[in-house]
């Protein structure tokens, strides 16, 4: 990407542009998803039309041979942070009871969240600023570095936004995307929601992105999942490091604002 020699000064709905990640230089390398030639230009005082980024959704995942066992809230305080365990306040958040099936519980650290589910490790960060993503990594590499030997099937890195009001340019999009389908429907029989679904691949092949679009009664979402394929240790210490080309967490995050920018105008941080 190239940075333009003479910036223009910036607007007021320009600034708005801004996440605390800073302003993007330019537009994506990411083409050919419907929509991205009908940017909308919205009020700055419009917030119901703004695409938001939805902190909840925000997390890095390690799909493994993880063990729960090992990774107690005291394990994980002591090798990923670093600190005393005595030190270290702890919430347990236990799922809803489905039938006989008790999901994984969440455990609540000052700095960060976590589960171990489904072989996949989740982490959650407690803000969405840079330093709060660069910690995850930090505790991952910790966490690592104590379990060398574990096997591993992927790293990744997602986020999501959503509006809860879009533009017509975006429901337009995914009108287009079903109408074959409406067209041949039979009477009575109406849509509820669509879903528009690509993946991209870098040139070496070393990461997809893939990126989900929804839209229904409750507004339009884009999902981005940045997945980063590793079967060891090694591997992923790399990539949370950063080496050979990879992209750090707050990286990934300015490239989706960056693109959810160029397909629907305003982005906040909710």
């Amino acid at each position: 990407m190239s940075t333009a020699s003479n910036p223009k000064p910036k607007s007021g709905a320009e600034a708005r542009h801004r996440s605390k990640f800073g302003e993007a230089p330019g537009p994506p390398t990411i083409e050919g998803i419907p929509g991205n030639q009908a940017r909308a230009v919205r009020s700055i005082d419009d917030e119901s039309h703004d695409m938001k980024l939805f902190p909840a959704e925000t997390s890095l995942v390690v799909a493994g041979a993880w063990n729960p066992a090992i990774l107690t809230p005291a394990w994980v305080a002591r090798h990923g942070l670093g600190a005393d365990p005595e030190t270290v306040k702890v919430q347990a958040f236990l799922p809803a009871v489905s039938g006989f099936q008790v999901g994984a519980p969440k455990f609540g650290l000052t700095e960060f969240s976590y589960t171990v589910a489904g072989g996949s490790l989740l982490l959650l960060p407690a803000a969405i600023d840079e330093a709060s993503l660069d910690l995850l990594e930090r505790v991952l590499r910790g966490v690592l570095d104590q379990l060398r030997h574990t096997p591993l099937g992927g790293l990744g890195h997602n986020f999501e936004f959503r509006d809860e009001a879009p533009e017509p340019a975006t429901v337009e999009a995914f009108t287009l995307a079903r109408r074959d389908l409406v067209n041949h429907m039979p009477a009575g029989w109406a849509p509820a929601s669509t879903d528009i679904a690509a993946t991209f691949a870098n040139e070496a092949g070393t990461v997809l992105i893939n990126v989900q679009r929804h839209f229904d009664a409750s507004g339009s979402t884009i999902r981005f999942n940045f997945h980063h394929p590793a079967s060891t240790v090694e591997e992923a210490l790399n990539l949370l490091a950063g080496q050979g080309g990879y992209k750090r967490m707050h990286e990934n995050l300015q490239f989706a604002h960056r693109l959810v920018r160029e397909l629907f105008g305003e982005v906040i941080n909710a």
